[in-house]
């Protein structure tokens, strides 16, 4: 008990010095003082490459650069991670099987309810990249969505998806059916915006899943969001080392990388986190992406700043 209150009266006694440090001059915090302060901000939590550090931090309780841990310690470059490669020939030539293929795994994690919280965010002029067979078509609220867009890099996969479209929605004129990769979406759409970007397990069969991600974003308009349903990395160690286990297994039979870390993905592609749900023991990812400079949306507030009506606090270096 003792040795408990000791470290708290310290930390308590420390978290008063970095404050006081920020509140004269926010820029001469060091890199481990200005991880303290942002995590005990209720309004904004640490960044996945943050969290990684300052946990880091913690254990060696002694300050020292960033660089010195992101050449070699992100998750995206652990060995378990299998090489990235093109999969436009794989699913052209799985499209026809493909749905037959998945849905009774789906069924048995009852994947359908968060497609469809997948598509309840889609509103106005939306785009769903890596669309595959159209497996969130039924899923659409039609009445919140001004036009659609459906890509993929598989054209037999797009095809699919059309006659799926044209059969459970005929009269619904403004959708159009794309063919091309999430990384070269900028040159594909160039001069066209959406208010929503939605993608469901794309991110792992991506060559380049950051690139995608930071094309995702140029395509939207202002205060538009990327939401994304993704399996990636667990909160818990022995389903990772699971996941890891199987990588090879599942490059083979799906092309899909299922072990990569989703919100580091989303981080080195300068992106911001506004909403993160987790499923199946947190290894299904259901995040909410804004642009940095985009502001925060009412409901996407943290609980108590809602409930107080008061503006949502971030911690920044100068």
């Amino acid at each position: 008990m003792y040795f408990y209150m000791r470290d708290r009266y310290h930390e308590d006694k420390q978290l008063k010095h970095i404050n006081a440090k920020y509140a004269q001059d926010p820029s001469s915090l060091s890199e481990y003082e200005y991880l303290v302060l942002k995590s005990m901000n209720h309004s904004e939590k640490l960044r996945p490459l943050e969290l990684k550090k300052y946990k880091i931090y913690q254990l060696m309780r002694k300050e020292f650069r960033l660089d010195k841990i992101d050449s070699k310690d992100k998750i995206n470059a652990n060995p378990a991670i299998q090489n990235a490669e093109d999969t436009t020939a794989f699913y052209d030539s799985k499209a026809k099987e493909y749905d037959d293929a998945v849905k009774w795994e789906e069924r048995g994690i009852f994947m359908g309810s968060k497609r469809k919280w997948l598509m309840s965010q889609a509103k106005g002029d939306v785009l769903e990249v890596s669309c595959g067979t159209g497996r969130n078509i039924p899923y659409l609220y039609l009445q919140q969505i001004k036009s659609l867009t459906f890509i993929d890099s598989a054209r037999n996969m797009v095809e699919v998806t059309k006659e799926k479209f044209k059969k459970a929605f005929p009269e619904f004129k403004k959708v159009a059916f794309a063919v091309g990769k999430a990384e070269d979406l900028s040159n594909i759409a160039q001069d066209v915006k959406y208010d929503t970007i939605v993608e469901a397990f794309g991110l792992c069969c991506h060559e380049d899943p950051v690139k995608a991600l930071q094309n995702m974003a140029k395509l939207l308009k202002p205060g538009g969001r990327i939401v994304l349903l993704e399996h990636g990395r667990s909160n818990w160690g022995f389903i990772n080392n699971h996941l890891d286990f199987r990588s090879e297994k599942r490059m083979e039979t799906w092309k899909c990388r299922w072990n990569l870390d989703i919100g580091e993905l989303i981080d080195e592609a300068g992106l911001d986190i506004t909403k993160e749900k987790r499923a199946h023991f947190s290894t299904t990812w259901m995040v909410v992406v804004k642009k940095p400079e985009d502001p925060i949306n009412p409901d996407e507030k943290p609980f108590l700043d809602k409930l107080f009506g008061r503006e949502s606090r971030k911690v920044q270096k100068s």
